[in-house]
């Protein structure tokens, strides 16, 4: 069995394989105070509640971190709780994925895990974008290569910045009322009181980023013949357009 841990900014998700299945996963808040004993103690009961019992020497545990002391953290609780040594994608981590930066060592391990992830599921040439605290857009080429991508605030920080700098927004963004009365827009989407304006934004914002980002401008010469596949994996969407799966059929959404 292997243990992924996949440490963002906000969230830190972890899942359990079973070769090539991925048999279980769960979702839990970032919290950099954590040491590794708590670690320990949070991966183990998760396992427990599944009924999960594994001896050590079935067990390997592979990190992806973008925080440094989650990071540190997770090698100690691998270290002396479950006596594996953790593989931790960083600088110097083979990953069969030619990294086409200038300095390869400022590229996250998270944006390498997807695109890692996005050419073997798709092939190439790919874009992966995900839905984390910063929304980033990764591109592949056919070859398999990391030509690098962009980087954007996220759909939830984006929004807080309008709430601060809106005097009257309102976060109860459910309901478009006026004079305390449910008030029904006459096209779907579009909002016509401010509340429901603002509720659509929300609503509206994962599809233009996720539609509108990678095709803003002209494709550079890596993707200009053939179809390009874009998927994603960040927690904020649960659907998004994908290109066809060559290796496997159409693309699973979430």
């Amino acid at each position: 069995m292997l243990l992924t841990i996949d440490v963002g900014n906000t969230q830190t998700v972890l899942g359990l394989f079973d070769g090539q299945t991925l048999t279980h996963h769960w979702r839990i808040s970032t919290n950099d105070e954590r040491t590794s004993d708590e670690m320990a103690l949070l991966v183990s009961e998760l396992l427990r509640l599944r009924g999960i019992e594994f001896h050590p020497e079935e067990l390997g545990i592979a990190v992806s971190s973008v925080v440094p002391r989650n990071t540190a953290a997770l090698r100690q609780m691998a270290d002396e709780w479950f006596g594996v040594k953790a593989v931790v994608l960083e600088p110097g981590t083979r990953m069969g994925m030619p990294i086409l930066y200038d300095n390869p060592k400022e590229v996250g391990a998270d944006r390498i895990a997807n695109a890692v992830g996005a050419y073997d599921r798709y092939g190439g040439p790919s874009i992966v974008v995900d839905f984390g605290t910063a929304t980033t857009f990764d591109a592949i080429s056919a070859k398999g290569e990391y030509l690098g991508g962009a980087i954007i605030p996220g759909i939830e920080i984006s929004l807080d910045a309008l709430f601060g700098r809106a005097e009257h927004a309102d976060h109860g963004l459910g309901v478009a009322d006026v004079d305390g009365e449910e008030h029904q827009c006459p096209v779907p989407g579009i909002g016509c009181v401010s509340r429901r304006a603002l509720g659509a934004a929300r609503q509206d914002r994962r599809r233009r980023r996720t539609l509108g980002g990678p095709r803003r401008r002209t494709p550079p010469t890596a993707f200009r013949s053939g179809e390009i596949g874009v998927g994603s994996p960040g927690p904020d969407i649960r659907t998004a357009p994908a290109g066809r799966d060559r290796r496997r059929g159409p693309a699973p959404s979430g």
